[in-house]
């Protein structure tokens, strides 16, 4: 499939590690110029450099997605450096503690909305006022999880949901501004933030009896970001393995 993405720059949130960095990769393999932005600096630098390896070119940005001004600041830094934001990927998040609803703390919900909810708005918002004018577009990543029953998942479902939700208003509202937007909407997968979950367990819940590799969400992003998506916005698309809620 022809892309279309090389000389494109990407912003991708979350990307030391995970879905975010496999995204780096799989942009950076098209040509795309990366950058990372991660609240771990240590990690983020690190991915930046193999990134950068691929031929792209690669650097990082320290950001904190529950705080506007840190997006604000990635995005401003990204346009000071490179005169243009073509792609822009909304990953960074957090699972929370698995319990009952009726065992849930606010500040579980609390952190929940300001980085899964509370940072993609952020994301979408700063990366849309880039990309005014030129066109772009963005990608958010949900979860199958936001798309109906969660259990012991609530504030994590519910805030996922909610970005679904954002997906497709911020889609009409800036489709005139040829700025498309999509939601990925993956099921467990094979990252560091399963690391202290019961493994099989969580592949017992997938049809196909394994959790997703992030290279195969990767190439969903690359897609969406490419121009063979030119007439795709505003969806939702699940890479579930078979779940069905």
């Amino acid at each position: 499939m022809e892309t279309g993405l090389h000389g494109r720059c990407a912003l991708i949130t979350g990307a030391a590690s995970g879905i975010g960095y496999a995204i780096g990769m799989a942009m950076a393999k098209e040509g795309v110029r990366v950058v990372v932005a991660d609240i771990n600096e240590a990690a983020g630098h690190a991915a930046a450099a193999q990134i950068a390896e691929l031929g792209g070119g690669a650097r990082f940005i320290a950001c904190d997605v529950a705080d506007e001004g840190s997006v604000e600041a990635a995005v401003g830094s990204v346009l000071e450096a490179e005169g243009h934001l073509d792609i822009m990927v909304n990953n960074a998040g957090i699972v929370p503690a698995t319990v009952p609803l009726i065992e849930s703390q606010a500040a579980d919900w609390d952190r929940n909305y300001a980085v899964n909810l509370r940072g993609v708005f952020f994301g979408v918002k700063h990366a849309a006022r880039a990309m005014l004018g030129t066109g772009g577009c963005i990608v958010n990543i949900a979860s199958v999880a936001g798309m109906g029953a969660a259990p012991k998942l609530g504030p994590y479902g519910a805030t996922k949901a909610a970005v679904i939700q954002l997906t497709q208003t911020a889609a009409l509202e800036l489709a005139r501004s040829h700025i498309r937007v999509n939601a990925i909407s993956p099921a467990w997968a094979d990252t560091p933030l399963v690391a202290g979950l019961d493994r099989s367990k969580l592949e017992r819940q997938i049809p196909l009896g394994r959790l997703a590799q992030p290279e195969e969400i990767a190439a969903l992003v690359v897609y969406l970001a490419s121009d063979a998506a030119a007439f795709v916005t505003g969806s939702a698309f699940r890479i579930d393995g078979g779940i069905r809620s």
